[in-house]
């Protein structure tokens, strides 16, 4: 059985979302983890905005491919 991702629980926060709901989140979290970066590169504060990042992208993907199946 294959093991389920510990991030399983955040993916589904973005699921349901408008495609411009999932791209604000990723230009919001951008500018935020820009901004942290900027102050301190290794603030913890950065990979939850990459996560956050990655889950908006993913499921913008997500969303992609099932128009394009309809």
């Amino acid at each position: 059985m294959a093991r389920m991702s510990r991030n399983w629980g955040a993916m589904t926060r973005y699921r349901g979302k408008t495609e411009q709901e999932l791209q604000y989140i990723v230009k919001d979290a951008s500018e935020a983890r820009d901004a942290v970066e900027s102050i301190d590169p290794n603030h913890p504060s950065s990979g939850k905005y990459s996560d956050q990042i990655n889950d908006a992208l993913t499921e913008l993907y997500r969303l992609n491919q099932l128009s394009r199946r309809a």
